[in-house]
């Protein structure tokens, strides 16, 4: 769905986020970085693909990096990790939601 959507409308930064949760929750991490980015590209403002892209830095062992784009994702969307741990996905190394 999330490639039919971008194929009507290429770049869309709300659909590059939804792909990029898809490929995370499937483990392609680098797909999901990749969506990450193009979606930040068009709108940096974006918590889910900071949130997104920092939980794949932190599965590719860059907790600095990782850390920071998820604080950044929180500024922008206080309830950011309760939203991802509403759907299976927690910081790893966390306690859960916060």
């Amino acid at each position: 769905d999330c490639n039919t959507a971008l194929s009507l409308k290429p770049n869309d930064p709300d659909m590059l986020d939804s792909r990029s949760f898809v490929n995370y929750r499937l483990g392609q991490y680098d797909q999901a970085m990749a969506d990450c980015s193009a979606a930040l590209a068009g709108n940096p403002m974006q918590a889910g693909s900071l949130f997104i892209r920092g939980l794949v830095k932190l599965q590719k062992g860059d907790g600095a990096a990782g850390q920071a784009d998820i604080a950044a994702a929180k500024a922008i969307d206080p309830n950011a990790q309760n939203t991802f741990a509403g759907y299976g996905i927690d910081v790893p190394g966390s306690s859960g939601a916060r």
